[in-house]
């Protein structure tokens, strides 16, 4: 409980303007959701909004909609407009950035922010950060495992003045309509992100009146506090010591034959009450699109931190003032050398750095942390692009979010279903297929489950899936990075590994099936077809120590078939009358057997 001595604001006051500046950075959500246009936006929800104040530090992000991970560029972009435009900002400026050299995450993530000024005084910044389909590259994917350099990456807009007196500046969007394919898209996500930080700004405003500036301002700095207090308090529930983790991306063609090594190293003082993230020991920057930008770096870190301590923790600068991130130039992580690609910056790679997390926390402590989580993007998340017969050859192209991974399982829990990618931590929502058709000239055969694929374990891993999809009547590009093929999603404390991943492409005159490259820009025709398998997340425990229950009903509902159930569980299910009853007996007998076999092969 919060002491009376340390608490500067009354404790009801506190909770009623916290909960009023949480429903002001949801309201700018909402705002993204039903006003943006492209997929990724609106359905996937690949966004995050929050609010700082005037210093800046991040006082309050929506934690209803968007991604964990995008809290930090919500407090890096107001420190770069600082920095960049210092005192040079008027009411109705608003500023643009998706350069990961000026603290974007890369550079189809665009953030807009505006300063809020009540009656002259400069108190906030609201800011809205969205993925954008398309963001002026050479091929059209915003994902280009290639581009050693941003040269090769499209538009990187450094922090630029888009709007004064709260009017569209028509140059720059003159320009990147030009550039943009699918213009009118982009153009519509742009206008829902400055309609989210209008919103903020008139109900901010509204705020103020109501309570007035001096009350607000005190309000924030006890805020601040308020989360530091309470992040202190939980880091020294935790053990001190220092871990490290490794894990390695597969190999990709023309980038690294023998794949990338990612590695982090977590130290605890719970005297200090400080943790540090170190990043250090990471290769160098390697010429390709998957080098980690700072801000994505530090996200991963401040994750971290919140998947550590209680979820009431208020996700604010206070709370990540006890977050030490060790940083190098020229490193894979965390350290891209201008120019170098950072692309993919916020995805493979990253995917590995999240799960090697994990691998910590379940290290220090078998109750947090888990298992691998499902691995890269499969080409069921591909960026698709072409032209659309329907409406007169209009050019299209989307981030189309289908077939997600499998979460890896953790202490008492089986992996999530619809876990996504690491990064995302099961935040992110999965495409309507219908919605995909309607939106897009594309269409889906086949979207299941893939038998056996999640990783074995006295809790399960989550299975991947198998979807098959392509072009409804021209040809299209589809655009994927897929990992996981060699080095699937590893278990935890004896738990097996997950699936692994594939991509193929399906003749559908002659049913013909070859397989594709990992990393690959394909023209698909409309008699062929995408077959992606994402891989399944790792298992957390002794498969043979699993419920006989448990396994029976993934094998009655088609998660694990009949074999697994017996060879990898030790579980005999009677196939009869009495579906999928467990044979207690046999079970016993087999599991002992098998325990047997394993303490032999020790």
């Amino acid at each position: 409980m919060e002491s009376m001595e340390t608490a500067r604001i009354e404790p009801r006051l506190m909770a009623i303007l916290s909960g009023r500046m949480r429903a002001i950075a949801q309201e700018m959500s909402n705002t993204l959701l039903r006003a943006g246009r492209s997929g990724i936006l609106i359905t996937a929800r690949d966004l995050g909004c929050g609010i700082s104040d005037a210093v800046p530090r991040l006082i309050m992000a929506a934690d209803k909609a968007g991604l964990p991970g995008d809290i930090y560029p919500l407090s890096s972009m107001p420190r770069t407009v600082r920095e960049i435009h210092g005192d040079n900002v008027q009411p109705g400026d608003c500023f643009l950035n998706n350069s990961p050299y000026y603290g974007a995450f890369h550079h189809a993530d665009f953030s807009v922010c505006a300063p809020v000024f009540y009656k002259g005084e400069h108190l906030f910044y609201a800011t809205a950060m969205a993925h954008m389909a398309g963001a002026g590259a050479p091929q059209p994917s915003t994902f280009l495992p290639l581009a050693m350099t941003i040269y090769e990456e499209g538009l990187h807009l450094p922090c630029i003045r888009v709007q004064s007196g709260w009017k569209d500046i028509e140059d720059w969007i003159r320009m990147c309509k030009l550039k943009i394919r699918a213009p009118e898209q982009w153009y519509g996500d742009y206008l829902a992100m400055i309609g989210s930080v209008r919103i903020a700004e008139r109900r901010l405003i509204e705020l103020c009146d109501k309570y007035g500036a001096s009350l607000i301002k005190e309000f924030m700095e006890e805020w601040l506090d308020y989360g530091e207090r309470r992040t202190i308090d939980e880091i020294r529930k935790l053990p001190k010591g220092t871990w490290e983790a490794q894990r390695r991306h597969d190999p990709v063609f023309l980038v690294s034959n023998e794949g990338m090594p990612v590695q982090v190293r977590i130290t605890i003082d719970p005297d200090e009450a400080y943790l540090t993230i170190d990043y250090t020991g990471n290769v160098d920057c390697i010429p390709s699109g998957f080098n980690v930008p700072e801000a994505v770096a530090r996200a991963i870190a401040v994750t971290g931190l919140l998947f550590m301590v209680d979820q009431t923790v208020p996700h604010n600068e206070g709370a990540f003032r006890r977050v030490k991130v060790k940083l190098r130039e020229n490193c894979l992580i965390g350290g891209p050398r201008y120019p170098v690609g950072t692309s993919m910056g916020t995805t493979n790679c990253v995917d590995r750095l999240v799960n090697a997390c994990f691998d910590i926390w379940s290290q220090i402590d078998e109750t947090r942390g888990g298992a691998d989580s499902g691995l890269g993007m499969p080409a069921s998340c591909a960026v698709i692009s072409g032209s659309d017969w329907r409406r007169d050859h209009a050019p299209y192209v989307d981030f189309v979010i289908v077939g997600f991974l499998g979460g890896g399982a953790s202490y008492g829990h089986d992996g999530y279903l619809t876990y996504g990618i690491p990064v995302n931590t099961g935040m992110m929502l999965q495409d309507s297929l219908e919605m995909n058709e309607i939106r897009y000239p594309i269409i889906y055969d086949r979207y299941v489950i893939a038998q056996d694929s999640g990783g074995a374990g006295q809790w399960e891993g989550a299975p991947g899936s198998h979807v098959i999809y392509g072009p409804r009547h021209d040809p299209g590009v589809w655009m994927y990075a897929n990992d996981g093929h060699l080095n699937p999603a590893s278990g935890a404390r004896g738990g097996q590994s997950g699936g692994v991943s594939n991509v193929l492409k399906l003749d559908v005159r002659s049913g013909e099936v070859k397989e594709l490259p990992q990393f690959s820009a394909e023209v698909i025709g409309p008699d062929e077809r995408i077959v992606s398998l994402s891989c399944g997340g790792g298992g957390y425990g002794d498969p043979l120590d699993r419920d006989p229950e448990k396994v029976r009903w993934k094998a009655r509902e088609g998660y694990i078939s009949l074999e697994k159930a017996r060879d990898v569980y030790g579980v005999v299910l009677d196939t009869g009358p009495e579906q999928y009853a467990v044979d207690r007996e046999a079970t016993v007998s087999l599991r002992k057997e098998l325990k047997a076999k394993k303490g032999e092969g020790r």
